[in-house]
């Protein structure tokens, strides 16, 4: 089982972009899919989106702001060392496979194992040769709820302390004949309230080997706080952030700046486009690549607390700084945006409201069910929306399927699946 383990994380380490399992506090796993749905050669579908426009806005076209945090959900966890006789023994930690030391104690992708994190730990043993020893440790960060309710647990708000908060897990290694070397970690954490930086003590024991070992570590925790200045369009949502970093020491900063092009789901929820943000500060600066909502299966949606959304959104990398050898890393990251602005006072904040009887951007969801496909078309109650067709991209000649009035929130057509090549649509 340990082994399994292992091959997981090590496949994950290049590509974690796959599948991912959080422990963000009241979500459910969130898994990255691809919305261009495949079938047999013959016969695959393509859905794809576009936008509408509308007239009758009532809400103002001038610019809002509203305030939102940016947090990491990876632990950048410092190497350390001890010294004994003039021996020394070192752990570094890191999510990528090719012995790059990168700090990330990220995510686990593996939903087979509890514990919330993994890293592979590069254990360097005195009088082993100076070659590491790569385990592959899964370790869980403590609970401490989610005391606002925004659905990041308060270990990585920085305004939160950690005092003396435990966690344990589990490593293993492959010692070259096959064989699974196994052995536990234990986590002690402690940061003040206010700081991005603390202090954790990891004690590795794997009892094969003879090693006890206790090592202090400096951690940190990513939280930014900012602005997203929006103008909210028939057309969509024009959006800029700009976030500085939080907790860290006098003298040192980071922002992060870029478009945030915003979708219009309905009322409650948005996705968001790709897009390239700037990091700059203490330490250097670089670019963060946005993927966008329409590429994974997440969303920013409005939560019970008014004015409030959240939501994950993924990076190629979150931390340009940190050397990753082209590698993603520091990939995912929680978004909460609290906004007061609701102009006609309908309870529903400018963000993503829309005007009566005005036109959302439809959305399209595909699925296979047995020879039939079934396309959810998402957008108002009694909008029209009328379905495209066409069966090449490179030159495409859109003909209309069929025009329907929704009676709901959504609905669902069933067609027939056709022999003789793909097909594309598009709702409008």
């Amino acid at each position: 089982m340990k082994n399994d383990k292992r091959q997981t994380w090590r496949a994950g380490a290049s590509d974690r972009r796959s599948t991912s399992h959080f422990v963000l506090a009241g979500r459910l796993p969130v898994h990255y899919r691809d919305l261009m749905m495949n079938f047999s050669p013959w016969h695959r579908v393509r859905a794809l989106l576009l936008v509408t426009t509308c007239l009758g806005w009532l809400i103002p076209l001038s610019a809002n702001d509203a305030t939102a945090y940016l947090a990491s959900t990876s632990v950048r966890v410092f190497p350390a060392s001890i010294s004994s006789l003039g021996l020394v023994n070192s752990l570094g930690l890191s999510s990528l496979g090719d012995g790059t030391i990168n700090d990330e104690l990220a995510f686990s992708d593996n939903e087979t194992d509890p514990e919330s994190h993994a890293a592979i730990a590069y254990l360097t043993l005195a009088g082993g040769g100076g070659d590491p020893i790569p385990f592959q440790m899964f370790l869980g960060v403590p609970g401490l709820g989610d005391v606002d309710l925004n659905g990041l647990t308060d270990f990585f708000e920085v305004r939160r302390a950690v005092s003396n908060e435990s966690s344990t897990g589990d490593l293993n290694y492959d010692d070259g004949s096959g064989a699974s070397v196994t052995g536990t970690v234990d986590a002690v954490w402690n940061r003040p309230a206010g700081s991005a930086s603390g202090t954790v003590k990891l004690r590795v024991k794997v009892p094969d080997d003879g090693v006890d070992l206790t090592f202090l570590h400096r951690f940190e925790i990513l939280q930014y706080k900012g602005t997203l200045t929006y103008t909210n369009k028939p057309s969509g949502i024009a959006s800029s952030v700009k976030f500085l970093r939080l907790g860290l020491p006098a003298g040192q900063s980071n922002q992060i700046t870029g478009p945030f092009s915003l979708i219009r789901t309905n009322d409650n929820e948005l996705g968001f486009t790709s897009g390239t943000w700037r990091y700059t500060g203490t330490g250097g600066s670089g670019s963060l690549t946005l993927e966008g909502s329409d590429a994974i299966e997440t969303s920013i949606s409005r939560t019970p607390i008014h004015g409030s959304y959240e939501g994950l959104i993924p990076f190629d990398d979150g931390v340009p700084t940190i050397p990753s050898n082209g590698q993603g890393q520091y990939l995912l990251w929680w978004l909460d945006i609290f906004d007061d602005n609701d102009a006609n006072q309908n309870g529903v904040p400018d963000l993503s409201d829309t005007p009566p009887g005005g036109a959302v951007t439809p959305q399209l969801k595909v699925e296979q069910v047995n020879n039939q496909l079934n396309l959810t078309v998402t957008a108002s109650a009694g909008q029209a929306v009328t379905l495209f067709q066409a069966t090449d991209l490179s030159n495409p000649v859109w003909t209309t399927n069929q025009t329907l009035t929704l009676t709901g929130a959504f609905q669902v057509l069933v067609l027939p699946i056709s022999p003789g090549g793909p097909r594309y649509f598009r709702a409008q």
